[in-house]
C-alpha cells in the first residue's frame, strides 16, 4: 500500500527542512519556482479558454437576453429567445428580416414588461402595430 501519514510533528519537521532547503539552494529555489510559473500560466491559459469556449457557444443569447432585460422586458425565457430567432417576417408589417438579426425588434409593454411579439425596427419605433389593431386596445 501506501506511505502511512505523516504525524503532526513529522509533519512540522517535514515541512522546516523542505523551507531551509528553500531557503538556501538557489538552483532548488528557482526550479520551484519555475514550477510555480509555468503552472499558474497553463492553469490561466485553460481557464481562458473554458471562458471563450462558454462565450462562443452562449454568448450571442446571453448578451442578447441581457439587453432585453436591460430595457425591461421581464418574461425573457429560452422560449422567447427561440421564437426571435426563428421569426423570419415582422409580425404587423410582414417585412422579411435578413439573415443578421440587425432589423428585429422585441416588442413589449413598458408597463408590465411582458413580451408581445417581434417587429421590424420601423414599426418598433413608431408603433405602426398600433394603427393596424394586432389585438390590442389602448387608451389614449
Amino acid at each position: 500500500m501506501g506511505k502511512a501519514p505523516l504525524t503532526p510533528a513529522q509533519r512540522v519537521k517535514y515541512n522546516e527542512s523542505r523551507r531551509i532547503r528553500y531557503m538556501n539552494d538557489e538552483e532548488y529555489r528557482a526550479k520551484c519556482n519555475n514550477r510555480s510559473r509555468v503552472y499558474h500560466y497553463n492553469n490561466k491559459i485553460a481557464q481562458n479558454s473554458q471562458k471563450k469556449l462558454y462565450r462562443r457557444r452562449h454568448g450571442e443569447k446571453l448578451r442578447r437576453m441581457y439587453g432585453w432585460r436591460r430595457h425591461g422586458c421581464t418574461n425573457v425565457t429560452d422560449e422567447v429567445y427561440n421564437i426571435f430567432k426563428s421569426c423570419t417576417h415582422c409580425e404587423n408589417c410582414c417585412k422579411e428580416f435578413k439573415s443578421d438579426d440587425h432589423d428585429k425588434c422585441l416588442d413589449h409593454d413598458h408597463e408590465t414588461g411582458e413580451f408581445r411579439w417581434i417587429l421590424c425596427r420601423g414599426c418598433n419605433a413608431f408603433d405602426n402595430w398600433r394603427c393596424r389593431g394586432l389585438g390590442l386596445e389602448f387608451d389614449e
